[in-house]
């Protein structure tokens, strides 16, 4: 945490010799490695983490690995690392990571499901709302959109997410009254 990278590098690799299954030990210095840019040898130590079978909290390395895949613009490995952590956790800050990439990867239909899936788990999470109304707008569900783009504003009036469902209200609700009077 303090960018001390070659430093963490020494006490990860010193833990992976005591114990060289510590599969906590080879994620964190997978991440170590992902601070770095050392993209190949992050992704060595992250498998290596996964290759133990009794290994804990597999989603955690999944979800690195989707991350270092999302870093380097690889979206459906990116997707396929963030259904595996999905796999093992169905938790918000997976699926959300999971809709994004699906989104990246063009796969706005699939998106769009794991985005509501994760407003349905988390309804209070305008981090997921956002971006399923970004979505819905890559679809031109402008009226699903702005249902969310509301929503937003109503949870959290302040948040930076507000200030930009609020933009973009101010752009859609015109058109979507221009659009109600010529029915």
């Amino acid at each position: 945490l303090m960018g001390k990278y070659g430093e963490a590098e020494k006490y990860y690799k010193e833990s992976i010799d005591i114990d060289p299954e510590f599969s906590d030990a080879h994620n964190a210095l997978g991440t170590v490695y992902m601070k770095q840019k050392k993209w190949k040898e992050a992704l060595k130590s992250f498998q290596r983490a996964l290759s133990n079978k009794l290994y804990a909290t597999p989603n955690i390395t999944y979800v690195n690995m989707g991350d270092l895949y999302m870093t380097t613009e690889d979206y459906p490995k990116a997707v396929e690392a963030y259904r595996e952590a999905k796999r093992y956790v169905s938790q918000d800050y997976i699926i959300y990571r999971l809709g994004m990439a699906l989104m990246k990867a063009g796969n706005t239909k699939d998106a769009i499901a794991e985005l509501q899936e994760g407003v349905a788990l988390t309804p209070k999470n305008t981090d997921m709302r956002l971006a399923l109304a970004l979505t819905y707008l890559k679809v031109n569900n402008k009226q699903s959109a702005l249902a969310q783009f509301r929503k937003i504003v109503e949870l959290e009036p302040q948040s930076d997410n507000a200030k930009v469902a609020r933009d973009y209200i101010k752009t859609l609700e015109p058109d979507m009254q221009k659009k109600q009077r010529s029915l």
